[in-house]
């Protein structure tokens, strides 16, 4: 499903934008994934169009805007996701 880009993001990152006067050369967002859990990686890795990223998890990072929309997604569909197995475990 289609979400527009106004909507707020996931409760679980937090974002924020940068004030104008911070961001003359290239505008930022910043983001903070939730804290991994035992036995996964403390950074989330995302890859757009070539370019790489490593984002630890649990700080506050800043990511250019296209960067925390694929973070965001990834997220919803993560919550998707579960819940789609919850419902389907109680069927088994």
């Amino acid at each position: 499903m289609a979400r527009s880009k106004t909507e707020a993001p996931a409760p679980e990152m937090q974002t924020e934008e940068m004030p104008a006067e911070e961001t003359k050369a290239k505008k930022t967002v910043t983001v903070r994934l939730p804290k991994a859990i035992d036995g996964e990686s403390k950074y989330q890795f995302v890859a757009i169009n070539g370019r790489t990223y490593q984002i630890e998890k649990n700080k506050n990072v800043e990511v250019p805007p296209e960067v925390a929309e694929v973070l965001r997604n990834s997220l919803e569909a993560q919550e998707e996701a579960d819940e789609f197995n919850e419902a389907n475990a109680a069927n088994d």
